[in-house]
């Protein structure tokens, strides 16, 4: 009997020194944490004392996905995704979960190591918190990484309406220093392929990447939905780091990473090409909004310290809000109406804001088409009615009567502009054919 009570608590400490203390990485340093008996569920069951407290809601929720887009989300704490949990590898976690759904859920800590009666898996693990139900998990931060948290319960329509969130450990002690971090969340619903719960153009607000020449950064991609997303970025190489929440011995450098359903993937990327770069899954209906492009999971890698195509736009802007907006000190008082309509052309703000046309240049002249022999154009283009028509309803109709020079902000002219004005333009136009 002797022999077998040595020989058992030679195994267990050999096991302890081996795996290290549950709740603790191997090299941690943080001190062993006694785990109570308790009835699951229940506060104070595991610990009395945690270091982190955090109270998720389970709730249905309108949610913007594009600008006045609205989608039904099943949501933690009103979010889509939930709200990032990060802590410290060996603090004691506290999270209550309070359901306001229709329907029985609850949370699985999916890629943590923790004990089997928090994982959160109804009819395995815990039973499932009805609607109105309470839940608590308690356990101790295993490994530093990057992972998530999700429903577990009903998980094919809680988990695609929107139930997960980055559940992010940190090292205890600060390993690598980067000058930004970024997670990105990755999820397929309602028709839309979302990054952090919207769909480009709305990505650019929410999850633009920035960074500066020399900096290192790092972006965490959590696929949470039940399709594969392969992300690649232009311009760029960038190193795969962690997978899984692991750390790769070998880090892959690459440019386009596959992130499969349920998987993360931690990538590292310098600042060595300035510029404004896309990042974007690579499977094109998926960078769509219900099948229109662009969309979905379409991002941007932006440099702080060059002039980007966003800040060129910004300025193009801020100098003349309204290109097509005249003033009557820019009119011309001549009684001449190809003379009056040169001046509408050049007037500040209007047609040669943008255009040149011959002999006569506008003060950004290289910003559109060369409008010289726009009549002879547009006559030829369209026989069943004259120039002067074309052009008439080119200014007002542009999608109807396309031409060099004409575009999607051209019926704001005709509004800009009188009726007198209008004519003495066209006059100008014809006379240039």
């Amino acid at each position: 009997m002797e022999t077998r009570v040595l020989i058992g608590l030679t195994v267990l400490i050999g096991a302890l020194f081996s795996f290290g203390i549950a709740g603790c990485s191997e090299n941690s340093g943080t001190a062993q944490v006694e785990l109570g008996t308790g009835p699951a569920g229940v506060p104070g069951s595991r610990f009395t004392d945690p270091d982190v407290e955090i109270d998720l809601s389970a709730d249905i929720i309108q949610w913007e996905v594009l600008d006045g887009e609205f989608i039904e989300v099943w949501a933690y704490n009103r979010q889509y995704p939930g709200p990032e949990i990060r802590v410290k590898e060996g603090q004691k976690i506290r999270i209550n979960l309070t359901n306001n759904l229709p329907e029985a859920t609850t949370i699985h800590w999916h890629g943590l190591e923790i004990p089997n009666d928090q994982d959160g898996v109804p009819g395995f693990t815990q039973p499932a918190v009805p609607p109105g139900g309470i839940w608590t998990y308690e356990f101790v931060a295993p490994k530093p990484g990057t992972s998530m948290y999700h429903t577990h319960s009903n998980t094919v329509r809680q988990l695609s309406k929107g139930m997960f969130g980055a559940f992010i450990i940190d090292p205890s002690e600060p390993q690598t220093e980067y000058a930004r971090e970024y997670t990105l969340l990755l999820h397929e619903i309602s028709g839309f392929y979302t990054v952090n719960g919207h769909s480009f153009p709305k990505t650019l607000e929410n999850s633009l990447l920035e960074l500066a020449s020399g900096d290192k950064i790092l972006v965490r991609m959590i696929n949470a939905g039940q399709e594969h997303h392969p992300m690649h970025l232009h311009g760029h190489q960038f190193r795969v780091v962690q997978l899984d929440g692991n750390p790769m011995p070998a880090p892959l450098t690459v440019n386009t990473q596959d992130i499969a359903p349920g998987q993360t993937v931690d990538v590292e990327i310098d600042g060595s090409n300035p510029g404004t770069w896309v990042f974007h899954c690579h499977i094109l209906p998926h960078v769509t909004n219900k099948g229109q492009y662009p969309g979905g999971m379409l991002l941007a890698l932006d440099y702080t310290d060059h002039t980007s195509y966003f800040d060129e736009q910004a300025a193009a802007q801020s100098v003349s809000p309204n290109p097509l907006a005249t003033t009557e000190a820019t009119r011309s008082p001549s009684t001449d109406p190809v003379a009056q309509g040169q001046a509408v052309f050049t007037g500040s703000g209007t047609c040669a804001a943008c255009h040149t046309i011959e002999g006569v240049s506008g003060a950004a002249g290289t910003v559109g088409p060369n409008l010289t022999h726009i009549g002879t154009v547009a006559a030829s283009r369209k026989e069943s009615i004259s120039a002067e028509e074309y052009i008439r309803e080119s200014i007002r109709s542009p999608s109807a009567f396309v031409v060099a020079g004409f575009n999607a902000v051209m019926p704001s002219l005709s509004a800009a502009l009188t009726t007198e004005e209008l004519d003495n333009l066209v006059e100008f136009l014809l006379s240039r054919k």
